[in-house]
């Protein structure tokens, strides 16, 4: 082949070979934060300690559950568990075998002291995923539900054990009060006037 006679296409695929680089360096640093993940976006300001920037892309998200999960970590690593909780709900309520949500919410959970809940999401992501729940968390959160319903019965003990000591005082009172005397006749309250 004679020079500067090259086929065309072979001119072309050099050029976009040249560009190349360029442009993946480009599409790595150049992205617009609309064009990303916006829990990657969320998670890259959380780490820069932009939590109101973070929670502004959490919410950018394209659907419920995406935005769901990036709450969920904005609002986990802000401190505010109970809105990281509720955003976790929201999340399951789109998908209730969400892996990453699952797990995610239960440690939540356990973290606000919820065994009930967290029991469940774990017992869901093993169904799911066996092997998935991590073991320390299954065994916290069955500790702490256990904990919570033995709290429970024992107040309810306790205030089965007040009502029955109150109606025993309250019926001694009445007896006394009421009490038939010497001659059979009710006894008349003390201060009480004869008719």
């Amino acid at each position: 082949m004679q020079p500067g006679r090259e086929r065309p296409w072979v001119v072309k695929l050099e050029r976009l070979l040249a560009c190349a680089p360029c442009a993946c360096l480009f599409l790595l640093l150049g992205l617009p934060a609309s064009a990303q993940n916006s829990f990657d976006v969320a998670a890259r300001l959380v780490s820069e300690g932009d939590f109101r920037g973070a929670l502004l892309a959490a919410r950018e998200a394209p659907d419920a559950l995406q935005r769901s999960q990036a709450e969920l970590h904005v609002f986990h690593y802000a401190g505010d568990l109970d809105a990281a909780l509720e955003a976790g709900r929201r999340g399951l309520t789109q998908d209730p075998k969400e892996p990453w949500l699952l797990e995610k919410a239960s440690y939540v959970a356990l973290s606000l002291g919820l065994g009930k809940p967290a029991v469940a999401w774990l017992k869901t992501l093993e169904e799911i995923s066996p092997g998935k729940a991590p073991p320390w968390m299954m065994e916290e959160a069955e500790d702490l539900q256990a904990t919570r319903e033995a709290e429970a019965a024992a107040s309810e003990r306790a205030r089965t054990a007040v009502l029955l000591g109150l109606s025993a005082i309250l019926g001694c009172l009445l007896y006394g009060v009421l009490r038939p005397g010497p001659d059979g006749s009710l006894r008349k309250a003390p201060g009480s006037r004869e008719p």
